[in-house]
């Protein structure tokens, strides 16, 4: 907020000396003399008496103090002032939450960075899972809120948002609770054979295409129904109604009173789960999202 050689200068006025000043300073007396020098030439006045015994103010020199002394007091209750201000007007982080992403995994990890970082405060904002409109939301991340906490491996909304993995979703099945394999304690590939198993549409998630062609190619018995691109909750009212599979996720496992979720015995890769934001993030968002990254 201040020159350091006012700072210099002030320390020499109230030692009496240069090389109090230093020690008091942690630098050299030759550094101090040298800031002197220079601060006395761009003012064009002459600040010390210099002496064997030391130094001491000139009249225009204690002039100068006296308002240095006042000029710090400034800068110091300016830093103050600003401090309590930012405390007093936090930054706001709009969540979105909805059924299918309730961003329980989130909250844990929200209390660990506003203990560091108090101005920040959460609104949470509800939206709907609507396999019409979800896109929309996505595309539009930051302004009916900022940030989401969901799966995400889907090659269109990673045309709009970035993410920041948390952990990774493990695909699962899910079934009604009279389904024959509702038993099982993992559900192998070979289980779903002559088994309808509702998946997402192909070309539009990378875990679902990889498992999809895996199937394809070793279990030709296994009949696959497309769902839409997004799943919302009409998707597993569907699995509840028909008997099928649905392709699912371990952190959906409460969606539904009526399904089971069960894991699959898959060695392929699932599902990026973490915080969803938009590419082009407001300040606070970014910062948000650069200290959350460390604590992580």
């Amino acid at each position: 907020m201040y020159s350091r050689k006012l700072e210099i200068f002030i320390a020499v006025a109230q030692e009496g000396s240069f090389s109090q000043a230093a020690q008091r300073l942690y630098i050299s007396p030759t550094a101090v003399k040298k800031q002197i020098d220079r601060l006395e030439d761009l003012l064009g006045l002459d600040l010390f008496q210099r002496s064997s015994r030391g130094v001491k103010l000139t009249e225009a020199g204690h002039s100068f103090y006296q308002d240095s002394l006042a000029l710090i007091d400034q800068s110091q209750k300016a830093i103050h002032r600003a401090k309590q201000i930012a405390q007093k007007s936090p930054y706001l982080i709009r969540l979105g939450r909805s059924f299918l992403n309730p961003a329980q995994d989130f909250f844990p990890l929200w209390h660990r960075f506003n203990q560091h970082y108090p101005q920040f405060k959460l609104e949470v904002v509800p939206f709907e899972d609507n396999q019409q409109s979800i896109l929309e939301t996505i595309k539009h991340l930051g302004q009916g809120f900022d940030l989401m906490v969901g799966a995400c491996d889907s090659l269109k909304w990673l045309e709009y948002v970035q993410l920041l993995p948390l952990k990774e979703a493990k695909l699962t099945c899910a079934m009604a609770k009279n389904h024959p394999l509702k038993g099982k304690a993992c559900i192998q590939l070979e289980d779903l054979n002559d088994q309808d198993l509702i998946m997402v549409k192909e070309g539009h998630s990378q875990s679902n295409d990889a498992l999809r062609s895996y199937l394809k190619s070793h279990y030709r018995s296994i009949h696959i129904i497309d769902a839409a691109y997004y799943y919302d909750l009409s998707t597993f009212n569907r699995c509840e109604q028909t008997g099928a599979i649905l392709l699912s996720l371990d952190v959906w496992e409460d969606i539904h009173p009526s399904l089971i979720t069960i894991p699959l015995a898959w060695s392929g890769p699932g599902v990026p789960y973490g915080i969803i934001y938009s590419k082009e993030p407001n300040d606070q968002v970014a910062k948000f999202i650069k200290v959350l990254a460390n604590l992580h």
